[in-house]
């Protein structure tokens, strides 16, 4: 159970301001309703009495005290009750979350991300940069502060996470697989995709080995959801019928799946540890994949075992594979991230499960 002030900062959100205006707002509907219907009689003795009447008459006895008692509480009630208030609010330090989980040790790192407005001014047949077909060995460096873009996402404000990057400082570079980023498909360009096909490679990488065909079929199923933002970020409709017509169910994680999700299971006899959500059989079915929502960009979560779960990036050049503790930060990061960020931002990291409509 989450302590007092965890449950406390619910009332910090845009939500709960909402409802608290729409209370204060229903609040006054009534009063102007019971002036107009009852001729002035809009006091909560007023109301009293009326509610006191109509339940002996409905029920055909008299109210008990105790209910009269709980019945005049009630109606004297006006808006949101303010909470109470204690001089022991913790204040977070150094083991609060971090996005990166605050990592520093020798890595193998990523490249930065490309912006959706660069790739939307990219044409094949630009030069390329002779750098981009580096080795894995070739991009192992010692991370800096700048490279693991650390956030304190809990206690950060609100107007800095949209650029906190809830991956930096994650996994260790995996050998290339042949479907990753293939080549073939024309939309490769030095290793990474050309133009805006996120949503299309991560739906790619989910799926494999079922083929779901080129660029021009996946948008012709997508239909009308296949660019609906103006940055020209994919819809979630559009790689949901993707997904949906190569057999797979495509469903959002709430906030408590996440939780539930982040669980890690320690291997026996020196196995590798899992994540609840990959655990096959379990309380998520027969997931498979992830595809990920980051602010204007898609990517996924591939699991090649249980215990081998690769991210996959069309923006990289190779997968990164993941520990389950990295895993579960990273499950917990997006579920800070949705509880703590206004309501028009709490979507912009979302996970959505991949797992066959038969499972």
């Amino acid at each position: 159970m989450p302590d007092y002030w965890s449950f406390r900062s619910v009332a910090d959100t845009d939500l709960f301001k909402w409802r608290t205006d729409l209370e204060k707002i229903l609040d006054e509907k009534h009063d102007q309703t019971s002036w107009h219907l009852f001729s002035g009689s809009n006091s909560v003795e007023d109301d009293f009495q009326r509610h006191v009447a109509w339940t002996e008459h409905r029920t055909g006895s008299v109210m008990s005290a105790e209910a009269r008692q709980d019945l005049k509480h009630m109606l004297s009630l006006r808006g949101v009750l303010e909470p109470p208030e204690y001089d022991d609010k913790p204040v977070r330090g150094a083991f609060a979350l971090k996005a990166g989980g605050g990592r520093r040790q020798k890595q193998t790192m990523r490249p930065k991300h490309a912006s959706t407005a660069s790739l939307r001014q990219e044409s094949p047949d630009e030069d390329q940069d002779t750098a981009s077909n580096g080795s894995v060995s070739d991009m192992s460096i010692e991370p800096d502060a700048e490279d693991t873009h650390d956030v304190d996402v809990l206690n950060a404000p609100v107007s800095s996470w949209r650029g906190a990057d809830l991956l930096a400082g994650l996994g260790k570079a995996y050998p290339k697989p042949g479907w990753f980023n293939d080549d073939t498909t024309g939309y490769i360009r030095g290793g990474t995709q050309v133009g805006l096909t996120c949503g299309y490679f991560a739906v790619r990488h989910a799926l494999h080995p079922v083929d779901i065909g080129p660029l021009s079929a996946f948008e012709d199923r997508s239909g009308e959801n296949r660019l609906c933002y103006p940055e020209g970020d994919y819809d979630f409709l559009a790689l949901q019928s993707n997904c949906s017509w190569a057999g797979f169910r495509l469903a959002p994680l709430s906030a408590d799946d996440l939780l539930e999700a982040a669980r890690v299971h320690e291997g026996l006899d020196h196995q590798p540890a899992r994540v609840q959500l990959f655990m096959p059989g379990g309380l998520f079915g027969n997931v498979t994949a992830c595809l990920i929502h980051r602010p204007g960009h898609w990517l996924c979560l591939k699991a090649l075992s249980p215990e081998v779960v690769l991210l996959c990036d069309s923006l990289w050049r190779q997968p990164y594979i993941l520990q389950a503790s990295e895993l579960s930060d990273f499950f917990s990061l997006v579920l800070a991230y949705q509880q703590q960020a206004p309501l028009s931002q709490a979507g912009e990291w979302s996970v959505f499960a991949v797992s066959p409509s038969q499972s």
